[in-house]
Parts: C-alpha cells; sequence; structure tokens
C-alpha cells in the first residue's frame, strides 16, 4: 500500500501551472516546500533551477500539461447546464474561435452571473484533477502540513494563508 504524504502546497499556482497550454513553460512542484518551480528559457536563474531539479529527482514533481479536450470537455459540460437557449447556441460560435476558452468567457460577460458560475465550475473541475493527480503520485494537499521549508517559503505560506483568513 502506498503511502499519501500530506504537502502544504501553493495551490493556487499549482492549478494556473496545471492549466498553462504554453509549451515553453514547465513546471514542478517542490514536494518539501509545496512550492512551484516555473522552469522557462528565460529565466534568469534557469540553470541553477534545471541544475537543482536533475540533482533532485525525488524531491520534484513534473506538473503534466492537460489536453486541450480536457477543456472542450468542460466548456461542453458547463453549456449543457444553461437554460437559456440563445445563450446555448451564441456560445457555439466560442467552440469557432481558436481561442475557446476566452471567447467563452467573453459571451458570458455580463449574462447574469453565468461567468462567476463558469469560473467557479471551471476552479472545480481542475482542482479535482490537479488533487487526482497529486493522489496519483501519493501527496495530498494540506493547509496545515509542516513542509521541509526553506526561508522564502516559509514567508510566502504564511503570507498567503493569512490573507485567505482575512477574506473570509
Amino acid at each position: 500500500m502506498q503511502v499519501t504524504r500530506a504537502v502544504r502546497i501553493d495551490m493556487p499556482y499549482l492549478l494556473l501551472a496545471y492549466e498553462d497550454q504554453s509549451p515553453d513553460n514547465l513546471y514542478y512542484l517542490d514536494t518539501k516546500s509545496g512550492l512551484i518551480k516555473l522552469v522557462h528559457k528565460h529565466l534568469f536563474d534557469l540553470r541553477d533551477l534545471t541544475d537543482e531539479i536533475e540533482r533532485d529527482r525525488e524531491r520534484y514533481l513534473y506538473v503534466p500539461k492537460t489536453d486541450k479536450s480536457v477543456l472542450l470537455k468542460d466548456l461542453r459540460d458547463f453549456q449543457k447546464q444553461i437554460e437559456d437557449p440563445s445563450l446555448v447556441s451564441v456560445l457555439e460560435m466560442a467552440f469557432e474561435s481558436p481561442h475557446q476558452l476566452s471567447s467563452f468567457r467573453k459571451i458570458l460577460e455580463g449574462k447574469s452571473n453565468y461567468l462567476e458560475r463558469f469560473e467557479s465550475y471551471r476552479t472545480d473541475r481542475i482542482t479535482e484533477r490537479v488533487n487526482e493527480w497529486l493522489n496519483a503520485n501519493a501527496y495530498k494537499h494540506d493547509p496545515e502540513a509542516k513542509n521541509e521549508l526553506d526561508e522564502n517559503s516559509a514567508d510566502f505560506f504564511d503570507d498567503f494563508y493569512d490573507d485567505e483568513d482575512d477574506e473570509d
């Protein structure tokens, strides 16, 4: 039986990394600090970062890119939840665009609370997939977990979770 390790993860950044379709951006989850590391050819410290990832392969978990078909399925599934037949037909135009997601959002702007519902729906779906991916790799996000933090990540998490508490 595989033991699941609880890690305090920068979830907003992990969700962003998981959905980033740019072929130039690669992301790694630092399983000790919970931070997400971006690898991009134009980064100032690229060599140091890639050396660090290569040296400690067990520590860094590659964040996979999602397939475009997953986005299209999410758009179609949300479209099926819309009760307004005229809006459903207008949303069909978004699927003709080379930028389906931004077109979908643009159409939903100003349409009651549909855009807000859509953003919530997408975040829930992405979070679900990220949690499945973490679980498949024997990790789970736990905001209360005590990571093997370095100085910068400790400050980051303290600030981040304090800000979240202020929103409640």
